[in-house]
């Protein structure tokens, strides 16, 4: 089952992992991120999530600022202002799943938590100071159109995930936004680094 959450803050920081001391962002969300927040909707084990797309919706913008981080004192960032995108996202069921655990039982579940705005922690977008507004599209909402609709990006080498989420390895893609839209490859690509 495929869904589009609109997703937007005022703040993000999605961290690069080169960069030691200072937080610095990305200057768009990683596919990581993106399934961190479905799964902070709903994400039990028996099902994982794929992210299929995301599109920037709003201007790349980005400044240096001071941020508390997770109680450890204070941290130089660079981080993304008012941010948008429109992710979709697909869930396959694991091999945890057993006769309950059906596909539409879990996309209803799925459709009801964004709705009612519970989730199993609150979404964010990349540190846990920034929240998520998020909003569920359905199948006949028109999307929203990126800023860079008619433009491509080169966003560089981007975290996708850790490989098939079960180990620490993390693996890295080159990522470009075609008309502000990112393709992901699907999870058994050949073009991740690691």
């Amino acid at each position: 089952m495929v869904f589009r959450l609109l997703i937007r803050g005022d703040r993000a920081c999605f961290r690069r992992p080169e960069f030691g001391a200072d937080l610095v962002s990305y200057d768009a969300m990683p596919p990581v991120a993106a399934r961190n927040i479905f799964q902070a909707i709903h994400g039990p084990p028996s099902i994982r999530w794929a992210i299929e797309q995301i599109t920037i919706l709003h201007p790349i913008r980005s400044q240096w600022t001071i941020v508390e981080h997770r109680g450890a004192g204070t941290r130089r960032a660079n981080i993304l202002l008012d941010v948008g995108y429109l992710v979709t996202g697909r869930f396959d069921l694991t091999a945890v799943a057993d006769t309950a655990d059906t596909a539409a039982a879990h996309a209803g579940l799925f459709r009801r938590r964004v709705r009612q705005g519970r989730y199993h922690h609150p979404p964010f977008l990349g540190l846990t100071e920034f929240p998520a507004v998020i909003r569920l599209l359905d199948k006949d909402d028109r999307p929203p159109v990126s800023h860079y609709a008619s433009e491509s990006i080169d966003l560089g080498w981007m975290i996708y995930d850790t490989r098939n989420g079960l180990d620490h390895g993390a693996r890295f893609f080159r990522a470009s936004a075609v008309g502000g839209t990112m393709t992901i490859p699907p999870i058994d690509s050949s073009e991740f680094a690691s």
